[in-house]
């Protein structure tokens, strides 16, 4: 079996490096049959386009075309080495030359229609994404890298318009690609940085990759922009966060923002921002300004869990207890094994309920953390505000039914036990619950609680009927 048989047989194998070894030690001998070299010379570059080693594929072409000017094969291997890595312009010639000599051959109306698909579909991606269409754009850059796919400027700028399209772990992919062959590429290393820049709210990995682009190419423009961009963020968040620590919660959200706002762009970091303005609002008690910058926090994450949390929590201290449970709901089916967001789901479903009864700290208008004399206090007031006959004819019935409620929330509130029994969520209706008016008329209880008969006037209220003037 001759040397030229045995890397035949390799190559029918797929062992195309033991294949080339035997194809160069046949050259070597310096055979005289030039159809022999130029066998050998067609097969090893076969061989080399299999595993990707282009250039030497097509050094290999050439030395056969030269030897033979009317080598179809090599000039087939030759354009295909060229398209492979990215020259369309001398892949085509190279097939156009293998044309002239063989014009019906199959290979080269195929060849030469393949890069012609590639050449247009880059046009055609190149003025997509110069008309920001950049999903489009992919598409067609996916097609000129079936071809070219061991052109690395192609891999690059396909990867930056997946970036463009926020396909961020597509982007990556792409970058890594190109990574493994070329560790110290600093375009490569750009894009691979930029991609998990907006993948993550961690800045560690990605400002390494600036960092090592920036050490292997020290002028790379779009290196050193991202670089200065990721510490300015950084520096101005950790400064919220201390803001945040000492109780300073203004200042944090001032902070928070100058930081969101040096890329708006950043979905994930922009959201998180809102989401630690909403904290700082939450800790000054500011439940609605909160519940706002955590909307556009979940705008921008919806499954978030932390800011889902946040705003469940914003909800409940609003009594939107409905909204609450919703989102309560969403937690649950994010993190079923969390019993925390199961109890706060129970506590939440029990606010709803309580929130549907009559609500005697709003009648009132008092706090839920008002004492008796609070209590005393507002409802002189409201009951003297409500009271029948200071109001017109037309509008008695709204005020009998008002100073009602009022009588009513006093008996509760004034009263520990009831109140007790109110607060955590009993049915005041069972077992010794409101009270109403307790079986007296409105006179008899206004002129209980502010003192003077009926037909006294020790509280300065006239006598008669329902009268009491000012």
């Amino acid at each position: 079996m001759t040397l030229k048989d045995k890397g035949n047989g390799l190559y029918k194998g797929k062992k195309y490096d033991a294949a080339i070894d035997f194809y160069s030690e046949a050259l070597a001998l310096e055979p005289e049959d030039n159809a022999l070299v130029l066998s050998l010379l067609g097969n090893r570059a076969a061989c080399s386009i299999m595993i990707e080693k282009y250039k030497q594929g097509l050094a290999d072409c050439e030395k056969a075309t030269a030897l033979d000017p009317k080598f179809v094969k090599g000039y087939l291997r030759a354009g295909k080495c060229h398209i492979r890595m990215g020259d369309m312009k001398a892949a085509r010639e190279a097939f156009g030359q293998a044309k002239v000599y063989e014009p019906q051959n199959a290979q080269v109306k195929t060849e030469l229609a393949n890069c012609k698909s590639a050449e247009s579909n880059y046009e055609k991606g190149t003025a997509l994404v110069a008309a920001g269409k950049y999903k489009q754009a992919v598409a067609c850059f996916d097609i000129v890298l079936n071809e070219c796919c061991g052109s690395i400027p192609f891999k690059l700028e396909r990867a930056r318009v997946l970036l463009k399209a926020k396909r961020y772990t597509e982007a990556s992919s792409g970058a890594m690609s190109v990574l493994r062959a070329h560790s110290q590429n600093a375009d490569a290393l750009v894009v691979r940085g930029e991609a998990l820049y907006y993948t993550s709210t961690d800045m560690e990995q990605s400002m390494k990759h600036f960092k090592q682009a920036l050490q292997c190419d020290p002028d790379n423009t779009h290196a050193k922009k991202m670089y200065k961009q990721l510490r300015e963020i950084e520096k101005i968040k950790a400064e919220g966060n201390e803001a945040f620590k000492k109780g300073k919660c203004q200042q944090a959200v001032e902070l928070y923002e100058q930081a969101a706002a040096v890329d708006p762009e950043h979905s994930l970091m922009v959201g998180t921002l809102n989401s630690n303005m909403a904290a700082a609002f939450m800790k000054q008690r500011k439940w609605a300004e909160a519940r706002e910058k955590i909307d556009t926090a979940l705008e921008l994450m919806p499954e978030n869990q932390k800011a889902l949390l946040r705003r469940a929590q914003c909800l409940t201290e609003l009594e939107m207890y409905q909204e609450a449970v919703h989102d309560y709901d969403a937690l649950t089916k994010l993190d079923d094994n969390n019993r925390d967001y199961k109890q706060k789901h129970r506590q939440a479903v029990h606010e709803l309920k309580k929130s549907k009864r009559k609500n005697y700290y709003k009648i009132l208008g008092v706090d839920k953390s008002a004492d008796e004399g609070a209590i005393k206090k507002a409802y002189k007031k409201a009951a003297l505000k409500c009271h029948p006959d200071k109001v017109t004819a037309e509008n008695r019935e709204q005020a009998e039914k008002d100073f009602k409620d009022v009588s009513e929330a006093h008996d509760i509130l004034s009263d520990q036990r009831k109140r007790h029994r109110y607060d955590s969520g009993q049915d005041m209706d069972e077992g010794g619950g409101g009270g109403g008016f307790g079986g007296q008329d409105m006179d008899d209880v206004v002129n209980m609680f502010f003192g003077g008969g009926r037909g006294g006037n020790s509280s300065g209220f006239g006598g008669g009927g329902h009268g009491f003037r000012m």
